[in-house]
């Protein structure tokens, strides 16, 4: 009876959620410590095993915007930590973005090989979306985040937990990568 009693007892406890710890890093320190920054669209996503040992969500970003690191492309890869496979197997990190075909994403991103990294899961990745008039806003989504600030964190954190007009946001990171932004391809007119 008590062997019965103790197995129900841990089936009912609710599991506690998790959270991944990252280091909140200023827009400053996010913009030196990026190999990229980029604007996009995501238009193919894929999981797979990666080393025979981890599932990893690749995604394809095609590129609207580049902020730093202009490179001769427009396309990039990202691969963040989980996603479920074809046969049902998944697995989850609190804290990584999860990526859909169609998300807008503003990506503070590192290189590794071939595909880029997004510096801090969730926190290195923005989200942008639009209003009913057309006009965009980006703020960061940091669900399953836990954050930390270390002594070595120079300038003030923006959180961006309350949308901010994408516009004022890019002027605002133009500014601290000393390179100028070229328009979103669809605020270009006439192309």
């Amino acid at each position: 009876m008590f062997k019965w009693l103790s197995v129900f007892v841990l089936l009912a406890i609710p599991t506690v959620a998790h959270a991944s710890s990252v280091v909140a890093l200023s827009e400053q320190d996010l913009v030196s410590r990026s190999d990229v920054i980029v604007m996009g669209s995501v238009v193919h996503t894929a999981v797979g095993v990666k080393g025979g040992k981890e599932i990893v969500t690749r995604a394809v970003l095609q590129i609207n915007q580049h902020l730093l690191g202009a490179e001769a492309t427009r396309f990039v890869t990202l691969e963040v930590p989980g996603g479920e496979l074809p046969n049902g197997l998944k697995a989850v990190t609190s804290g990584a973005p999860r990526l859909a075909v169609g998300d807008i994403v503003l990506g503070y991103l590192e290189r590794h090989g071939d595909v880029f990294w997004p510096l801090g899961l969730s926190y290195g990745l923005l989200r942008v979306r639009l209003n009913e008039k057309g006009e965009a806003f980006v703020f960061r989504q940091m669900d399953g985040l836990y954050l930390t600030r270390t002594s070595q964190t120079s300038g003030k954190i923006n959180l961006l937990q309350t949308p901010e007009p994408l516009k004022e946001y890019v002027k605002r990171i133009e500014i601290l990568t000393g390179q100028p932004v070229l328009p979103w391809s669809s605020e270009v007119q006439g192309w």
